[in-house]
């Protein structure tokens, strides 16, 4: 790998295959590999194996053509399969192991789940898919396959249920095998390429599907990549489809080509409107083994879905491959299939299907039922997926996109070509438009350089001092930043020096050519003879081809050139010679300035270094100067200001910068401002309190404050409420008139100070302690920097005010284990190893949180986007939350203040919500990646969440009211997953799984600390009676370790769940001994009340109410 980042990827790389790299090799001889490295000739990169065959490993055969055996090659097959040699000794092949199944080259375990991941991309009804993922999971016991494709826009979301084909490959591959029929793992293994046409009779639509299958890598996930082309018939939103059980065959129509052509049909949900469609798939792989015969698939159970919400689509079955129940039909069939098509198995009997790109034409004189298979043009009848600023050039059976003129690209994708306006060059330099790497600086006679930067040469440039052999040329050197001197082709030498190789010697030419002396440069050259076109060295009939961009028929000294006139390629004679292209001879010179050949948008300037006369493009165009082209002002936004956009101007014929509407300039960068009399549904300039309205009087939109609001629309204010009406006063404050501002405001009551919304103690409790309730002691508060009163262990309050809690049995943890929570004590045992506390069907609970005032669980369920509770014993499980969440993780508990925190990383929000009035707030939704854990301080009226986004991963905290928000870790942190507060040392410990550790940090932001590593892949986190514990995703077993650190130690857990274990939480029998000014009377507060971190609270306006209760607030209700 070099310092750059280029790197080269051996075979077997990223598999168990790379612990044999020692002894394996591409130069037979273990642990040596060779390689040429640099400029190479041949390969898109700059690394090239060796010319040698190595036989570093494969099937014994090369080309098809090797007799290797399995005691003659080094390493022959993986390490889940056996080498065995075919019978004729034509080769090897890898069988799998018997607790495995595959095709040797790949192999993974018997009865093991599997899992494929990739990107779906393409255009379905018009409507762009870009990089959609594609998730599936296979139950290869029972046949079942689960695929998912998110991130679907809603305008194809439904439409796209139809394509069941998409989840259909995933249940060929790994269907249960009946009477030892292969499936399509056995015969592949998961390395192959398959293409699909799906036809919808009725209406007409047509889709083209091109999958890669990349086979299982290190981790045993499959890989796959899917492109889309077409359109498919609307489904109706909210619709679901349903798909009957049907069954198909698999056909190998020749070596390592599997083929299916199949009906079936599909009808909406509540429909009995069955909609036929057909299926003609094809499947290209590397065979080895014995070939297989026809096998049938059968498919139950089917289930499609389409999730509006989380914009993804799911298609579910069960699988089944049996061999066929009569002999295979295209044993004779086959016989009776024409060209370009193959027989394929349907049901008992046999069809023969086109091949892709081909369709059925019935010849008038070929007799009644005798079809032929003709060449479908897909340019014509729109089936191509070409760029708009590409060709497209029919081919048998397939077709060619190919950029236009000026574009370069794939033809899918085409995008302008550079020219010399868009880069600089030194003054000293000139500007050459190369063919092949577009427009490169050069250096000017006597200036050696890169073209960026030039200085006065030394002399050794052939331009300044003609040096070169009369059979060389002087050509630019990337190397050197040079002009040196090269040998014409025919010929051999250092350039100064060039020696005779010419076809007079070397006898070259093409049999339909001609060796020809050229008398000017005294050298025999190659020249097709006539009704022929080509090199000289290649000569091809003139009308065997139609461009000479296909095949390059243009005279040596001609160049194959495009003309936007005709938009065709044609052969066009280099400067100084005359013809048609194919043929060409020498002229005499003749310039611009002797006959003005320069296009009308080009002018004839005679050039400096050289003297002569030449064509040069005016400002805005670009070209040779016998053709110029406008450029365009911009090929995308981003040319633009931030304010406009690049559109096409029909007018000049290329693409310029136009202010958005709403403002007005010119366009171009910086030129783009706010229109002043731009209204505010064109760019909306109202209040975020405010609202565009039409109003009928002055006939025009205006900006209106929203009610419970006043001001001009551009800037509202909160209407105020007086106490009188809605009394938001501190319970020891009183709502009095107030003759001054003539109205009524709370006042704290005699021996109380503050706003009259909240009231504290005149007097600290350091000098009256009688303030106290007898349960309570007076202590520094360090979120205000004052005492206070804090109720004891065991009871709850304010402090002035406190009442026992309830005694509940804790003492135990209580973990997710897949579905199901378990509860374990600190250290399980044989004897008393935990027990189940319950299970959810089909849930994911992700985080765990307990309220030790009334003895209760809280859990986030990620999968069915709710949050639950129960009690400490498994009982009363109670429905909490149900509405607005994509995907709830973190969650907890204000015990004293009667609140639940969660984070939601579909939403990207923190969110927060009263217990027992259902009030519900986003306290924070910006700047957020993917929010994870979340723990909060009442006492501290803090709150803390990780933020695990693999491109700033950190953690956060803010006030419990969501404001005063700031970073307390962001550097050195991998995934940080779940958090804890250690309250008896204020500190906060999390899980990391990118770095495998588990550490600790002061809630100042100091002492951070390593408390163990290495962990697997820590998730959720507790602290329990001195003791630090954490759940792993991939080592079963609950681990925990001293606060301060040391050995780790694992812990077996109780019988009852399976898959992953997520969150964990201690169960306590009293709460820590905080204090919060909400704990009494909800702080005075009309709905939520919450801490905000500096010894007071916020009364806060809901967003919502979980229960539908109408709300009417202002921001001290």
């Amino acid at each position: 790998m070099s310092g750059d980042g280029r790197l080269y990827t051996l075979r077997g790389s990223g598999t168990e295959q790379a612990k044999n790299f020692d002894r394996m090799s591409n130069a037979r001889k273990a642990g040596i590999w060779l390689f040429h490295i640099g400029r190479v000739v041949g390969s898109e990169g700059n690394v090239l194996p060796p010319d040698m065959d190595s036989q570093e490993g494969g099937d014994g055969k090369q080309d098809g053509h090797s007799t290797s055996t399995c005691a003659d090659t080094l390493l022959p097959c993986p390490p889940h399969s056996t080498c065995v040699d075919n019978p004729d000794k034509s080769g090897f092949c890898c069988i799998c192991k018997e607790s495995f199944f595959g095709n040797g080259r790949n192999c993974v375990e018997k009865n093991s789940p599997q899992r494929m991941n990739g990107k779906v991309s393409g255009t379905i009804n018009d409507i762009p898919l870009h990089e959609a993922d594609l998730h599936a999971y296979i139950v290869t016991e029972d046949g079942r396959t689960y695929t998912a494709v998110s991130r679907v826009p809603p305008g194809i979301g439904s439409d796209l249920q139809v394509l069941t084909p998409l989840g259909g490959i995933v249940g060929w591959l790994f269907a249960v095998s009946r009477s030892d029929a292969p499936n399509g793992f056995t015969i592949t293994g998961g390395a192959f390429n398959r293409t699909v046409e799906v036809d919808f009779p009725q209406s007409g639509h047509h889709v083209y599907i091109e999958e890669t299958f990349l086979g299982p890598d290190v981790f045993n996930y499959m890989r796959v990549q899917v492109k889309l082309r077409g359109s498919v018939p609307s489904v109706p939103v909210g619709s679901k489809i349903e798909v009957p059980d049907y069954e198909e065959e698999y056909t190998r129509v020749s070596p390592g080509q599997i083929r299916s052509h199949s009906s079936r049909s599909y009808r909406l949900e509540g429909n009995s409107l069955e909609v036929p469609f057909t299926l003609d798939q094809t499947i290209s792989y590397t065979e080895c083994e014995v070939p297989m015969s026809s096998t049938r698939l059968k498919v139950a159970r089917n289930f499609i879905v389409y999730d509006a919400q989380e914009q993804i689509v799911r298609y579910a079955m069960t699988n089944k491959i049996s061999p066929l129940s009569v002999e295979d039909p295209c044993k004779e069939g086959r016989h009776q299939c024409g060209p370009n098509s193959n027989c394929v198995v349907e049901g008992d009997s046999f069809r023969c299907p086109c091949n892709q790109g081909y369709q059925y034409l019935y010849e008038q004189d070929a007799g009644e039922g005798s079809p032929t298979c003709f060449d479908i043009d897909e340019c014509a009848i729109g089936r191509a997926n070409c760029h708009v600023f590409a060709d497209c050039l029919n081919l048998p059976g397939s077709f060619m996109c190919r950029c236009k003129a000026g574009y370069h690209g794939d033809g899918v994708s085409c995008e302008r070509r550079r020219s010399c306006s868009d880069i600089n060059c030194d003054p000293n330099a000139e500007c050459v438009d190369e063919p092949l790497r577009g427009p490169q600086c050069r250096c000017r006679v006597g200036y050696v350089g890169n073209g960026q930067t030039c200085e006065v040469s030394d002399g050794g440039d052939c331009r300044s001092v003609s040096y070169c052999d009369l059979r060389a040329e002087c050509i630019y050197e990337e190397e050197t930043n040079k002009h040196t001197c090269r040998c014409r082709r025919g010929y051999t030498g250092d350039g100064i020096v060039c020696v005779e190789n010419s076809c007079d010697v070397a006898d070259n030419c093409s049999p339909d050519g001609s060796c020809l002396y050229d008398a000017e440069y005294e050298a025999y050259y190659c020249a097709c003879k006539p009704g022929f076109s080509g090199d000289g060295y290649v000569c091809l009939p003139e009308e065997s081809f139609s461009s000479c961009d296909v095949v390059n028929n243009c005279h040596p000294f001609a160049q194959c050139l495009y003309d936007q006139q005709d938009q065709r390629y044609h052969c066009r004679c280099n400067a100084g010679y005359r013809g048609d292209g194919r043929n060409c001879h020498r002229e005499e010179e003749i310039t611009c300035d002797q006959i003005n050949r320069c296009s009308p948008h080009a002018q004839c300037i005679r050039e400096e270094y050289s003297g002569k006369y030449i064509c040069r493009c005016n400002e805005g165009y670009e070209g040779d100067g016998f053709s110029c082209d406008p450029i365009d002002e911009c090929n995308t936004a981003e040319n633009c200001d931030a304010n406009g956009q690049c559109v096409y101007d029909s007018a000049t014929q290329r693409y310029r910068c136009q202010c958005s509407p709403g403002y007005q300039g010119r366009g171009g960068r910086g030129t783009c401002f706010p229109d002043p009399e731009a209204s505010c549904n064109v760019r909306n300039t109202c209040h975020e309190s405010a609202s565009c309205i039409y109003d009928d009087v002055i006939s025009r939109y205006r900006c209106q404050c929203n009610p419970g609001y006043e001001g001009d629309g551009h800037r509202c204010e909160k209407t105020a409420v007086a106490c009188n009406v809605i009394n938001s006063c501190h319970v020891r404050a009183e709502c009095l008139y107030d003759p001054s501002s003539r109205g009524y405001r709370c006042q704290c009551i005699s021996g109380y100070e503050g706003d009259g919304h909240y009231c504290r103690a005149a007097r600290s409790c350091v000098e009256d302690r009688y303030q106290c309730d007898r349960n309570a002691e007076c202590v520094p508060n360090h979120a205000s920097g004052q005492y206070d009163c804090r109720c004891l262990q065991g009871f709850i309050g304010d402090g002035l005010s406190c009442t026992a809690l309830a005694h509940h049995s804790g003492g135990h943890l209580v973990f997710a284990h897949g579905m199901s929570l378990l509860r374990v004590p600190s250290v399980p045992t044989k004897s008393n190893p935990g027990q189940l506390l319950l299970m959810e069907p089909h849930q994911t609970p992700v985080g765990l949180a307990t309220d030790c005032k009334l003895g209760q669980i809280y859990w986030a369920d990620a999968s069915l986007k709710v949050i639950r509770k129960a009690n400490y014993n498994g009982s009363e499980v109670t429905m909490v939350i149900s509405d607005d969440m994509l995907s709830p993780e973190g969650v907890a508990i204000d015990w004293p203040g009667r609140n639940l925190y969660w984070t939601d990383s579909g939403k990207d929000t923190i969110e927060v919500a009263g217990l027992t009035n259902k009030f519900r707030k986003v306290l924070i939704s910006e700047d957020l990646s993917n929010p994870r854990g979340i723990a909060i301080h009442p006492g501290l009226g803090k709150m803390y969440w990780t933020d695990w986004s693999r491109n700033s991963p950190k953690i956060e905290m803010a006030n419990m009211d969501g404001t005063g928000r700031s970073d307390l870790v962001n550097d050195n942190l991998g995934l940080p997953n779940m958090i804890v507060i250690d309250f008896d040392r204020n500190n906060l410990c999390w899980t990391d799984s990118g770095l495998g550790r588990i550490e600790c940090i002061a809630l100042n932001g100091q002492s951070r600390r390593i408390v163990y590593t290495p962990a697997a892949y820590p998730f959720g986190i507790a602290i329990h009676e001195n003791h630090i514990y954490w759940t792993d995703w991939e080592i079963k077993f609950l681990h925990r370790v001293d606060v301060n650190g040391g050995e780790a130690e694992p812990l077996e857990v109780p019988a009852g769940g399976s898959g992953k274990m997520y969150g964990l939480v201690s169960l306590p029998s009293y709460c820590p001994s905080v204090g919060s000014p909400c704990a009494v009377d909800n702080g005075g507060c009309r709905y939520l009340c919450l801490p905000d971190g500096k010894g007071s609270r916020s009364c806060v306006c809901p967003d919502s109410s979980e229960d539908g209760e109408q709300i009417e607030c202002s921001d001290r209700s």
